[in-house]
């Protein structure tokens, strides 16, 4: 799930030599590091494709349920796809493969909660089970709602670890794409989705 770097690949020193980056590494932390403001969604049409892009605003305005509104401001927040929104069917999708069984939650604007003991007592349990298959036909954003649980799931993890209760190591995905075509996709969606190609571990 959680990051590509070619272990070939190559950086600069402050010098200016070029040397290879430790395999593996990643600093996680600093990756899972929450922003310090609260979402505040845009005003002006940034969503969607010309002709018809519509602001944020409008965008959690047309959604009926609240927690669907809180979920989907939370997903922006932490960078899924900020001129995109989720469809009507993807909001469940996504908090299946985070583990969170579709109800309620979030039941309120997380990116406004700004302590720790806020934060944990507003995560949803424990998944019950371990595991989940979506099987969504092609075109229907399997994508788009797996790295949105990702996002989800590291939120949970950083929450959590912010309070003593993890460690980073906790916080990886492992993506198995089965072709160079579908690795080079996923890589390039979670770089639309703030992860920076130093984050992205590619074996």
């Amino acid at each position: 799930q959680r990051f590509l770097e070619k272990p070939a690949a190559r950086r600069k020193s402050a010098a200016g030599a070029r040397v290879a980056p430790r395999p593996g590494h990643v600093d996680r932390r600093r990756r899972l590091e929450l922003p310090t403001r609260p979402f505040v969604p845009t005003r002006t049409p940034t969503v969607g494709k010309d002709p018809n892009k519509v602001s944020q605003a409008d965008v959690l305005d047309g959604l009926d349920e609240p927690w669907q509104r809180h979920l989907q401001q939370l997903l922006w927040w932490l960078g899924f796809f900020p001129n995109e929104q989720l469809k009507p069917h993807q909001f469940e999708g996504v908090l299946r493969v985070a583990g969170v069984a579709p109800g309620d939650w979030p039941a309120c604007d997380m990116t406004r909660l700004r302590t720790d003991e806020e934060r944990l007592a507003a995560l949803p349990p424990p998944p019950a089970h371990r595991g989940f298959l979506l099987g969504d036909v092609m075109g229907l954003g399997k994508t788009w709602q797996t790295i949105g649980g990702i996002l989800l799931v590291e939120y949970f993890e950083a929450v959590r670890g912010d309070a003593g209760l993890t460690q980073p190591a906790d916080r990886s995905t492992l993506i198995i794409a089965p072709n160079c075509a579908l690795k080079d996709m996923w890589a390039g969606c979670l770089e639309k989705c703030g992860v920076r190609k130093s984050e992205i571990l590619e074996y």
